[in-house]
């Protein structure tokens, strides 16, 4: 198996339309950061990072790598992203893993070409390609414990086209995604995989190689942090209007801060009669009305965190967006 850590493929990839309502947090954000610009009598600094890259460049990792907590002495991190679940005026958080582990996987079966008409001649990487993708399906439901929980999604099978209909090909590939919360689950889905991609391989005689990217690491929410600005948020908008949510397999550029320094990432609603439709669907369309509650929701917390007695010997706190 070959193991990566980067996102080669993913930079390959052309530019699509992604709506998941990143202009909508840099909008929010902006608007905190005007707010500060114009109040400066709060204690300690606040650092407001405006980042790059996050949807499949892992943008954020490569700031915490190029030494982001270090330059600016950053104590805690705290985030925002759109929730079309929630309405207007309303906020979630997920204490603990709140997103999931997200991987990419791509899958080489190399045969022997040949006509489809002689295929005993041949070693057909089509077949090999449909068996490793059923076999695929019993790593969740038979390796994995029930009361855990991941994901193992084939995306594509790719090997010829069609106008190649008596045509055996040399190879196919597979890409697709894998997801999971805790490392010993990603372990386990890595090693079944491998497993299984070495035996289709050797079951129908031909070479089989397994490219594994550990895209985004999962995202933790420190429980204490969690709590801590929920009640703040409680007091400033209301109780009724703190949610608690559950977590989901999607993946977030923001665990790897969460991995340098504690704080989380809360869930802004954005629903009302003419935005009700979910994230990574064409149709989204960021309301502008939740910039005004997210601004306040960040500002609550960045300020009552930086004056509060946890951090009275530190230096900063910090909001991001993407």
């Amino acid at each position: 198996m070959e193991e990566k850590t980067g996102v080669q493929w993913c930079s390959k990839v052309p530019m699509t339309m992604h709506a998941c309502g990143h202009d909508g947090h840099v909008g929010t954000l902006l608007a905190a950061v005007h707010y500060i610009n114009q109040h400066r009598d709060f204690a300690r600094r606040l650092v407001a990072i405006f980042q790059r890259g996050e949807e499949g460049f892992a943008g954020g990792r490569y700031m915490i790598e190029d030494g982001l907590v270090q330059k600016f002495g950053i104590d805690e991190f705290y985030a925002l992203h759109a929730e079309p679940l929630l309405p207007v005026g309303f906020v979630g958080f997920i204490p603990g893993f709140a997103t999931a582990n997200a991987d990419i996987f791509k899958i080489t079966f190399t045969g022997v070409g040949g006509h489809g008409s002689r295929p005993h001649l041949t070693k057909d990487p089509l077949v090999a390609a449909c068996e490793c993708v059923l076999s695929l399906q019993t790593i969740v439901s038979r390796s994995v414990d029930p009361n855990q929980t991941a994901v193992v999604s084939a995306g594509c099978i790719s090997c010829g086209n069609e106008k190649g209909s008596s045509v055996v090909q040399k190879t196919a590939t597979i890409v697709g995604t894998t997801r999971s919360f805790e490392k010993e689950v990603q372990d386990i889905i890595i090693q079944r995989m491998q497993q299984i991609v070495d035996g289709t391989a050797l079951s129908n005689d031909m070479q089989g190689k397994l490219e594994y990217t550990k895209l985004y690491p999962a995202m933790f929410n420190s429980p204490e942090h969690v709590e801590k600005a929920k009640a703040l948020l409680e007091e400033a908008l209301g109780p009724d209007k703190v949610k608690l949510m559950i977590r989901r397999a999607g993946g977030e550029d923001f665990s790897f801060m969460l991995q340098a320094k504690p704080g989380c990432l809360f869930r802004l609603g954005v629903q009302d009669e003419t935005h009700n439709t979910s994230v990574h669907n064409p149709e989204f369309d960021f309301n502008d009305k939740a910039i005004a509650t997210g601004a306040a929701c960040l500002l609550t917390i960045a300020l009552n965190r930086a004056a509060s007695e946890d951090n009275r010997d530190r230096h900063m706190t910090v909001t991001k967006q993407n």
